[in-house]
């Protein structure tokens, strides 16, 4: 499966990397640390991509991201999620997370009312 061409997002400073697939209800994929999209979820898109629309990022210093002069912190990160989310309209969301990124996606859900997690 082909993804919308990648793009980038400027979030909070960043130049943001993502990717999109499929139609329907938002899920969106995030790496752990030393990991891209596609070490991380390329072999699953296709299949949650017949079900969701698949929003795929590359977090600060990862992949496609490059870094940039502010430190590393999974705080940092649930920021540069929300800010990339609120650029692309979406109130709601599922997450499918590494263990390293399930920390920022929760700090990030449990600041904001209306999105949702599902592992």
């Amino acid at each position: 499966m082909q993804a919308q061409q990648g793009q980038y997002a400027q979030v909070n400073g960043l130049k943001l990397y993502y990717e999109t697939y499929g139609d329907g209800y938002p899920l969106v994929l995030v790496h752990g640390g030393g990991s891209t999209i596609g070490t991380s979820f390329g072999h699953i898109i296709p299949e949650l991509a017949r079900q969701y629309k698949v929003i795929a990022l590359e977090m600060q210093a990862h992949g496609h991201t490059a870094d940039i002069d502010r430190p590393l912190s999974f705080e940092q990160d649930a920021d540069d999620v929300a800010a990339l989310l609120q650029q692309l309209h979406i109130s709601k969301a599922n997450f499918r997370a590494s263990v390293t990124a399930a920390l920022p996606a929760c700090r990030w859900a449990s600041g904001t009312r209306n999105w949702s997690t599902n592992w």
